[in-house]
């Protein structure tokens, strides 16, 4: 199960996911990636502090949101080393 919460102020949108980040999901997550990107906000941000499990379909769809300027938060060190592995 997932779940994408949307918060979005003057400056700064977030996609806060919660849950598994795997292969059932990344579409989901792409949409509102786009959708996101389609407001021309200065930034978008990922939140991964609630997600459990990322798989490699998940990983490759950071690692392209990050390519395009997103900022990924992670916490726990099963997240954080996939986010350090992504931004380095």
């Amino acid at each position: 199960m997932m779940r994408v919460n949307i918060k979005a102020n003057a400056n700064c949108l977030t996609l806060r996911i919660e849950g598994e980040l795997t292969k059932a999901w990344v579409e989901e997550v792409r949409l509102c990636w786009v959708a996101a990107t389609a407001l021309k906000l200065r930034r978008i941000r990922v939140d991964l502090t609630d997600v459990s499990y990322i798989d490699a379909e998940g990983r490759r769809l950071l690692a392209s949101m990050h390519g395009q300027g997103v900022e990924i938060i992670a916490a726990g060190v099963f997240n954080n080393a996939i986010v350090e592995e992504i931004v380095n």
